[in-house]
């Protein structure tokens, strides 16, 4: 089994641009979280055993498991089985600036990965799980349903979308069920596009966890003289030296801050990775979210 810290190492674009390296990408991650073989379960009483956990002192004295006492001299509860499923959608940025490379990954290879370990997750739990990826040209949709064909033809539409144009704020695909919707972005937008657009999803019975997606240069901009295209505008930039590159850094910096606190106040999840990270941080935050609709 790949670790952690080897994930990244194999991220290459070979594997990222088909649909074979997305399936194989996407086990890697799951079976590094450990989570590839349960079901989505609740504890509860009188249903099917399910797995153990530390006795806690208030806990039923009828649950505590004997056998496993007399096998380790420690108590241990026994937790039943209640399935339970949530409907994951993956939203995906396909702007003009998700074409922004790091050694030879895109911001949008590094946010099909991630919503391939998303999805190969959701469907290890029984969910249903789709996805919706839009630009001002195009948007591609695919309706949440559960299953090892609807995990295929996830791929297969990830593959399918190519990032050009800006942002087109269209009405999203609401669920009144309690859903989990995870955005892919790397936050750069005209106007407010990125909270217009979580807006229509977010309300009581939803969560909704935005991944913020960015290059390594773009965090720590390169002192030499280096020519900056805004994808989406197609306005350019020449900068150059310490307190230019300094500046560039502080400007994303605060507009990073910025999105965060907008959306940490609308309720919002929000985690900012960067290109040479291990998309197994993602995946962590939304076994959380995807916890806590459970609750």
């Amino acid at each position: 089994m790949a670790k952690s810290a080897d994930i990244r190492k194999v991220l290459s674009p070979e594997l990222m641009q088909s649909l074979k390296g997305l399936e194989l990408l996407s086990q890697l991650i799951s079976e590094e979280l450990s989570y590839g073989q349960h079901k989505s379960t609740q504890s509860g009483q009188g249903q099917e055993f399910s797995q153990y956990r530390s006795y806690e002192p208030g806990d039923d004295p009828r649950m505590l498991d004997w056998k496993m006492y007399a096998r380790s001299d420690r108590y241990y509860v026994r937790l039943a089985e209640v399935e339970t499923r949530v409907k994951v959608t993956c939203l995906i940025d396909a702007t003009a600036s998700m074409k922004h490379e790091w050694q030879g990954v895109s911001k949008l290879d590094y946010a099909r990965v991630m919503a391939a370990g998303v999805a190969y997750v959701a469907n290890q739990f029984n969910d249903a799980f789709g996805l919706i990826a839009e630009n001002d040209k195009k948007t591609w949709h695919l309706p949440p349903q559960s299953g090892y064909q609807q995990f295929h033809q996830f791929l297969h539409s990830l593959l399918q979308i190519r990032a050009s144009g800006s942002w087109a704020v269209r009405p999203l695909f609401s669920e009144d069920t309690a859903a989990l919707y995870v955005l892919f972005s790397d936050g750069h937008q005209q106007h407010h596009e990125i909270m217009d657009w979580v807006k229509q999803i977010k309300h009581k019975r939803n969560e909704v966890v935005v991944f913020q997606l960015l290059a390594p240069d773009e965090l720590h901009p390169s002192e030499e003289s280096v020519l900056l295209e805004d994808w989406e505008s197609g306005k350019t930039l020449v900068f150059g030296g310490k307190k230019a590159a300094e500046e560039v850094a502080e400007r994303m910096k605060s507009q990073t801050e910025k999105l965060q606190q907008e959306l940490l106040q609308k309720e919002i999840g929000y985690v900012c990775i960067s290109l040479d990270e291990s998309p197994i941080k993602a995946l962590r935050t939304f076994l959380q979210k995807r916890k806590k609709l459970r609750l």
